[in-house]
């Protein structure tokens, strides 16, 4: 079930990272990458629920820019 939730995970975060930062250099965005992959991780380890990971993301990512 977590498995086929983290394509879903995975795209609102890019999505949601892109929008708000608006990065501009390779560099930032494999760094960024690797933020969401761990955030990812975190969230889906921890949370079933799509709407609950997004904002545990949002949280998250906050917290790293």
């Amino acid at each position: 079930m977590k498995r086929c939730l983290l394509p879903q995970v995975m795209s609102v975060i890019s999505t949601m990272i892109f929008q708000n930062y608006q990065l501009q250099t390779p560099i930032q965005a494999r760094a960024t990458k690797r933020i969401s992959i761990q955030v990812i991780l975190i969230s889906s380890s921890t949370f079933g629920n799509l709407k609950t990971s997004h904002v545990t993301i949002a949280k998250a990512v906050r917290k790293r820019f």
